[in-house]
């Protein structure tokens, strides 16, 4: 039997937060890079996973952030519109990285993880 993993992110949720999944700040709070860190140790425990486990495939959501992230409190992320309006926002911030072949930390650790077989 084959096994994936389709649409996983880190979600950034407080367990005392109202509404669980359906809570719109938690999905805002994806487009800023101080969340960097857990972004990519999330996908190397993922990776690590699936390794072991032999999962065929693993499709990380919000790969936008794979390209940029915004800086909170800065002048940019300040005109952010909220969550669900920032999805577009941020696949156009990620759209710029692409264009001049610029990966976000969190891009260059999967790619290093990739590179490395997951390690």
């Amino acid at each position: 039997m084959r096994v994936t993993i389709g649409e996983t992110w880190l979600y950034k949720h407080g367990g005392e937060e109202p509404n669980g999944m359906w809570n719109k700040d938690a999905y805002f709070r994806d487009n800023f890079s101080f969340w960097s860190p857990l972004d990519e140790q999330f996908l190397r425990l993922l990776l690590g996973i699936a390794r072991k486990e032999n999962i065929s495939v693993i499709a990380p959501y919000f790969s936008q952030y794979f390209f940029s992230y915004y800086t909170f409190g800065d002048v940019e992320s300040s005109k952010l519109p909220q969550w669900p309006g920032s999805v577009p926002a941020s696949w156009d911030k990620a759209l710029e990285s692409i264009r001049d072949h610029r990966l976000s930390s969190t891009g260059k650790a999967m790619s290093g993880l990739l590179d490395n077989n997951g390690r």
